[in-house]
């Protein structure tokens, strides 16, 4: 349910794309439309709070999502689609938190209608509350499933990486709608679902919720680290999320 991500820019008086930056990203549906939910640092390769560069100087003009799609005898097929991330007088297409702007390294990008052949239905994460949810806290296990490094699984699906809850997770850190992991992620991880999962016993406010088969949840989206050398991580709330979906606003950002 990752998607891979790969920006790029238009090369000037050319029609060939310089691939600029890697990253993840899922989709979440709201009605008939989809949204694209990934990194601020993802789709500007730019720093959300400084704007300084993180590695090339060139902005990209458009991402590349590729995703599967599921159909009815349960096969997966793989497609990808190109989107623009700037409109014609070159304003940023996504949005981003209605009250914290930037400072949430979140945004929410519409993508055009996807075809994935003729019976392939999409694969989005849900941000509605979960109805019995498991109860967390620091040294619980959660999963980032994203692309570290560009490695992909089988079928070019993306990895899995235990994380540590490192902070309460009911608490905001930094007055920010973020939590903390301990893990050993990578450059490409980045705008990855942070989920839990359960095969069985899932820890609920029931004790133990027993049996039952396969059980997730969505907690976030993973943003990195907090700074370079450490393995603490920020993961923006699903709450922060919904609330980019649903009431974000058009990023004041140029493209150049």
């Amino acid at each position: 349910m990752s998607a891979h991500l790969e920006t790029s820019r238009r090369l000037a008086d050319s029609t060939d794309r310089r691939p600029l930056g890697y990253g993840t990203g899922f989709l979440v549906q709201t009605g008939e439309d989809f949204d694209l939910v990934t990194n601020w640092h993802v789709l500007t390769g730019r720093d959300p709070i400084t704007d300084d560069p993180k590695a090339s100087a060139a902005k990209p003009d458009r991402i590349e999502v590729t995703m599967y799609a599921v159909h009815p005898d349960e096969t997966l097929t793989r497609g990808a689609v190109s989107v623009a991330l700037y409109d014609s007088a070159g304003q940023a297409l996504w949005r981003i938190s209605p009250s914290h702007g930037r400072h949430i390294d979140v945004v929410a990008l519409r993508l055009p209608p996807i075809q994935m052949g003729p019976s392939g239905a999409l694969l989005p994460y849900s941000l509605e509350d979960v109805e019995n949810p498991a109860v967390v806290s620091p040294t619980s296990d959660v999963s980032i499933v994203g692309y570290p490094d560009v490695v992909r699984g089988r079928s070019e699906t993306a990895v899995w990486t235990r994380a540590t809850i490192a902070s309460e997770p009911d608490l905001n850190f930094d007055d920010l709608p973020c939590f903390l992991v301990d893990a050993r992620a990578r450059e490409g991880q980045s705008g990855s679902p942070v989920v839990g999962y359960w095969t069985g016993n899932k820890p609920t406010m029931q004790a133990f919720q027993v049996g039952g088969g396969e059980s997730w949840e969505l907690y976030g989206v993973y943003s990195g680290r907090i700074r370079d050398g450490s393995d603490l991580g920020r993961v923006w709330k699903r709450s922060a999320i919904a609330d980019i979906v649903t009431y974000g606003m058009r990023d004041q950002y140029e493209w150049d």
